[in-house]
């Protein structure tokens, strides 16, 4: 995987954590659940109460996609925790911008007060360096 295949899975993966974090918030939460009717507990043989069933359903994919969620988060931070290895301000700045925050070069510039081929220029060599922080790790595993 090159370096910059590499820093671009940090905008899949925030988009994922988004999307994940909105299932939750649109009530697929278990806590929207207000209570269980015990009145038909073990009823009709019905092998339990569908109210109850449909709460601890909702409590496995509520863990699940909190699980998934703390997952997403790891990954992002050794995007992040490999991008603040490059030792560089100005290098790191425009890694994170760019793959962080998904800026194109031209915003960039302008909010670095540089040209749009400066700011190519120094993400190019930063480029470089993550690509040697990368083989450095790939090394030692």
């Amino acid at each position: 995987m090159t370096a910059k295949e590499y820093l671009s899975r940090a905008k899949d993966i925030s988009d994922k954590i988004r999307a994940r974090e909105a299932m939750i918030a649109a009530g697929y939460l278990s806590s929207e659940y207000k209570g269980i009717n015990y009145d038909s507990v073990g009823s009709y043989g019905s092998g339990g109460n569908s109210t109850e069933n449909a709460i601890i359903k909702a409590m496995d994919l509520d863990e699940r996609i909190s699980d998934e969620i703390a997952q997403l988060r790891a990954q992002l931070d050794e995007i992040r925790a490999t991008i603040l290895a490059v030792g560089n301000g100005t290098q790191e700045r425009i890694l994170a911008l760019k793959f962080i925050q998904g800026r194109e070069f031209e915003d960039i510039a302008l909010e670095m007060r540089y040209s749009t081929r400066q700011v190519i220029r120094i993400y190019n060599m930063a480029l470089e360096k993550v690509s040697q922080i990368l083989k450095d790790v790939t090394q030692c595993h």
